[in-house]
């Protein structure tokens, strides 16, 4: 609630320490999607309703541009449900972003089964109730916020776009039983990106459209992967928004 965990999970402060760049974290958003809700969530009593894309796409770069930061030259990435905003921001603000990433996002949100795992994982985060979110599952809000259903919309955007397998690599230290559970559940979010963000992938290249794309041969829905993995979309990032 009063960091955002890029910012000490990974060294990604210093990745960019160096570049011509402004490096914004969003602090807050659990289990938003960084969209714009219609109500607050009324299973655990939200005070507020979010209002993520209103603020990310209007706020917060009319905030930046006041010191200098040119609000059309921008790039935007995200992990798990922050990698499936990140290319559904892009989709709909063609005219702020200039690139996108999503690392282990869920790229694909009407596949089958897909709504019902979304709503059982924000109930487990928080008792947080997704019909507060995008309405029932015949919403238009389903269809507008699903990179898999918005892919037309991000022809010609450079893009990165990874997953890694769900199998355990050298980041899953098992010594106890948290961590058990822990490197389990990350496997499971990890393989349910990858399927996802595969769909995503062949949706891409049957529309003809390209994207930069990694798929490690390990990997579980964990920090210092992602951290990895915005290293290496860094020349990309660097490229797109013409700062390296």
């Amino acid at each position: 609630p009063d960091a955002n965990a890029w910012s000490f999970e990974t060294n990604a402060f210093e990745q960019f320490a160096l570049d011509d760049v402004t490096l914004v974290m969003p602090v807050g958003g659990e289990s938003s999607w960084y969209s714009d809700w219609y109500n607050a969530s009324n299973f655990n009593q939200q005070g507020v309703t979010y209002k993520w894309e209103t603020f990310l796409t209007r706020h917060l770069p009319a905030a930046l541009a006041a010191r200098g930061v040119d609000r059309t030259r921008t790039g935007i990435a995200g992990l798990s449900m922050g990698g499936t905003a990140a290319l559904n921001l892009a989709a709909h603000h063609r005219d702020q972003f200039k690139f996108a990433a999503s690392f282990s996002g869920y790229l694909w949100l009407n596949a089958p089964g897909m709504r019902s795992a979304i709503r059982i994982a924000m109930l487990d985060a928080g008792l947080y109730n997704v019909d507060a979110m995008y309405g029932p599952p015949w919403d238009e809000s389903w269809a507008r916020n699903d990179p898999f259903t918005q892919a037309e919309s991000l022809r010609g955007l450079p893009m990165y776009v990874s997953a890694g397998s769900g199998i355990p690599g050298y980041a899953n230290r098992v010594e106890n039983m948290v961590d058990v559970v822990n490197t389990a559940n990350g496997m499971g979010l990890e393989a349910l990106s990858l399927a996802t963000t595969r769909a995503f992938q062949a949706r891409l290249d049957s529309l003809g459209i390209g994207a930069t794309y990694n798929f490690p041969n390990v990997g579980t829905h964990s920090w210092p992967y992602w951290s990895e993995e915005l290293w290496r979309a860094r020349p990309h990032i660097l490229s797109a928004l013409r700062a390296g």
